[in-house]
């Protein structure tokens, strides 16, 4: 088997050997010894099913799809093994170990099934231990002697190659075992065995909870990822009947949020945050941040957000999640009410009703006092709280340096300069640790097609050098991942048009053609909230009417007032209200806002760039703004803002006409 085991001789343990090859000399002791068991070698002969799975009056058949050809197989939840006087009973979730070949391998029982030739058959989860790790050249940490790794791996054997069940324990379990003075080790024929990590398809390790919950998750993922065209049963949605299912299907597998956190390529990244979450919990919270950085598009937060995930399943009562989008708050310290709120959810009006001051005096006590859970705050968008002062930024860190503070905190943005963006008082408080997030290359994306259409058997829906054409496009304009996949349905959407029943070459380009050009920048515009849009329209209609690329911030601000007066007349319009009076402290509020909260938070982002003229004309409304005009980021046109902004501004198609 390869796994040694510790024999022990008059209470006494010695070195290590393996269990299949014999000692030498057998050793003596003087005290009584009780003799080891042997273990049973023999292959058992007779099998009777027990319970049906499901807790069936009879065995269930259902039908696998295998390479065109339509199987049916019986599934049960327990079977008796017998082999002369020793008799054996298994059941689906139990650890066996068997043979394959002329090695042994221990996995978990997942199905116990009888084939169309009434074969019984056992699909296990292989289990691999330190010898198997090696040989893989995947022990990337010190894997020991009885440590068995999870991983999704799934080997079908005939029930007559199963040879015994062993025992499998948490880590703090074997450790109690082996300390145990009470148990005779060299009594037990085999030891038991335990687990703390589980294997990924990266053939990354992360750290694992073994528990009945655990297990039964990781039982139906791998059942799930068990391909029929791989000679496997499994649970995968039954092949489609027609073309029009066929990319309705497909269509739905690539719709945003459907991979359900398996993101090819960026194991390697989430294996760092995962590092980072799980010392931070171990360690009750962390005085540094994590700030995790890279273009629009490449994973960070499905990353970060299925780290929190597989660590809140791990250790649930140790650990709770605070997830903020800087860009959604209406002002940068609105995000004390909204941690709040989330963290204190039993007692929400009482944030409401309290000042900045209380609020966040109420978020300080919620991570410091009567020892908290330890809380995973997570700050996407968070370039968007740089203010001129950093006085929020300084006030989140300042929680993260307090002494008893329960807290971790991710810092997620599209900028890689922010930590040295920070002003020293803020920079001082605390340390930065990195994570970059590098564009999807060709092959990446590629890979994220596939995997997502044959997990819904829908890659028949794609001519391969259609979904190759696709990839290769996105990754030499930016590597967007969120584009390729919008690309694709755009794809299907105009096959679906045609009557046609598979995306090809010609199709994929044409869609192509008509979303590539589409800016990154431009798309995430449709997230903003309600003001900073008009804002933005606001200056697209003052670019429009002076013909330049720069345009003074007084008369974008002006231009906003009226922008957010047309909104509200046609809002009162639909519910037959007063309309809005327009006095001189309701333009001072618009003037305000737009100046000392919007212009800064969208120059953070890069959608728009301050820039301080020497000449410039006077301000009016008594407020100065220093010589300034704006102008678009880098990346962005009047175009692009143009058509963002009529897909998710009522008023906006009205007021472009106009102009």
């Amino acid at each position: 088997m390869g796994f040694p085991q510790q024999i022990e001789s008059g209470g006494k343990r010695t070195k290590e050997v393996d269990p299949v090859t014999p000692p030498r000399k057998k050793r003596r002791s003087t005290a009584q010894e009780t003799p080891p068991v042997t273990r049973v070698q023999r292959r058992f002969t007779h099998f009777t099913p027990l319970k049906p799975e499901e807790t069936s009056q009879r065995p269930q058949a259902f039908l696998a799809k295998v390479k065109g050809t339509t199987r049916r197989w019986k599934r049960f939840q327990s079977v008796r093994c017998q082999e002369g006087q020793r008799v054996l009973i298994v059941e689906v979730g139990d650890v066996v170990e068997a043979e394959l070949g002329k090695r042994r391998v221990l996995g978990e029982i997942c199905q116990l099934i009888q084939d169309e030739q009434k074969e019984l058959k056992m699909v296990l989860r292989h289990l691999l231990g330190r010898s198997e790790m090696e040989l893989r050249n995947l022990s990337r940490e010190a894997i020991q002697e009885r440590e068995l790794v999870d991983s999704k791996e799934i080997l079908e054997l005939p029930l007559a190659t199963l040879l015994e069940k062993v025992t499998v324990l948490t880590e703090e379990e074997f450790l109690e075992f082996m300390e145990d003075e009470t148990i005779d080790l060299a009594s037990l024929g085999t030891r038991p065995f335990f687990c703390r990590h589980q294997l990924e398809s990266s053939d990354s390790l992360w750290s694992a909870e073994w528990n009945d919950e655990n297990r039964k998750k990781r039982r139906q993922e791998a059942l799930r990822l068990f391909r029929p065209d791989e000679n496997v049963v499994s649970k995968v949605p039954l092949a489609p009947t027609n073309p029009k299912e066929l990319l309705m299907r497909a269509a739905t597998a690539l719709k945003a949020g459907a991979a359900n956190g398996d993101l090819p390529g960026r194991e390697t990244e989430q294996e760092r945050v995962m590092d980072f979450l799980r010392t931070s919990v171990k360690d009750g919270g962390r005085k540094e941040v994590l700030y995790v950085s890279g273009v629009p598009g490449t994973g960070k937060t499905a990353s970060v957000l299925e780290a929190v995930r597989r660590l809140q399943a791990a250790r649930k009562p140790q650990v709770q999640s605070v997830y903020v989008n800087a860009m959604s708050l209406a002002t940068p310290s609105a995000v004390f009410g909204e941690i709040l709120r989330q963290v204190a959810s039993d007692k929400p009006s009482k944030s409401r009703e309290s000042t900045e001051a209380e609020v966040r005096d109420l978020v300080r006590k919620a991570f410091t006092l009567n020892k908290p859970p330890v809380t995973i705050l997570l700050i996407d968008e968070v370039d968007a709280l740089l203010t001129k002062a950093q006085s929020v930024l300084y006030q989140i860190f300042d929680l993260v340096s307090h002494p008893s503070a329960r807290l971790a905190v991710v810092a997620i943005a599209n900028t890689m300069d922010l930590p040295e963006r920070l002003l020293p008082r803020v920079a001082s408080r605390i340390g930065v640790r990195r994570v970059s997030f590098n564009a999807y290359s060709r092959d990446q994306l590629k890979e994220i097609l596939v995997k997502r259409l044959r997990a819904q058997q829908a890659l028949d829906a794609f001519q391969d050098k259609a979904l190759t054409i696709c990839a290769a496009r996105v990754a030499a304009d930016g590597g967007d991942a969120r584009k390729a996949l919008q690309v694709c349905r755009r794809a299907i959407e105009a096959c679906l048009s045609k009557g046609l029943g598979q995306v090809s070459f010609e199709e994929m380009t044409g869609a192509q053609a008509d979303l590539l050009q589409l800016n990154p920048a431009a798309m995430a515009i449709t997230g903003l909230p309600l003001k900073a849009q008009q804002l933005l329209l606001a200056m697209v209609l003052e670019l429009r009417k002076q013909s330049a690329h720069v345009v003074a911030v007084h008369k974008v601000l002006k231009r906003f007032q009226a922008v957010v007066h047309v909104k509200e007349r046609m809002k009162a319009a639909e519910l037959d209200a007063v309309d809005v009076l327009r006095d001189d402290a309701w333009n001072m509020r618009c003037w305000d806002a737009g100046k000392h909260d919007l212009i800064p938070r969208l120059q953070a982002v890069g959608i728009i760039t301050l820039i301080k003229c020497a000449d410039a004309e006077d301000v009016p409304n008594g407020t100065a703004d220093g010589g300034c005009v704006l102008e678009l980021g880098q990346s962005l046109d009047v175009e692009d803002l143009v058509q963002a902004l009529s897909e998710s501004l009522e008023e906006a198609p009205q007021l472009l006409d106009a102009a």
